[in-house]
């Protein structure tokens, strides 16, 4: 277990109680930390045409999503 919490970029630990709602709502956290990731690596594998830093980052995913930066202005 100690090799998986070093090398985990983040930990999401439940104390509550296990029902249907717990359950859909860990199923979609997943989902999102999936899709998070697959972002992530589309703009790293393209980063020499988005070019450097946050900035360029960030409208590489708003490219990949489709959307503009002025959208979220």
């Amino acid at each position: 277990m100690g090799r998986i919490y070093r090398q985990a970029t983040g930990t999401l630990i439940w104390l509550g109680p296990h029902n249907e709602n717990m359950v859909a709502a860990a199923k979609n956290i997943k989902l999102f930390g999936d899709l998070r990731r697959q972002i992530v690596a589309a703009v790293d594998q393209n980063s020499t045409l988005f070019g450097a830093g946050p900035l360029a980052r960030l409208n590489a995913v708003l490219e990949l999503v489709d959307l503009s930066p002025e959208e979220h202005e």
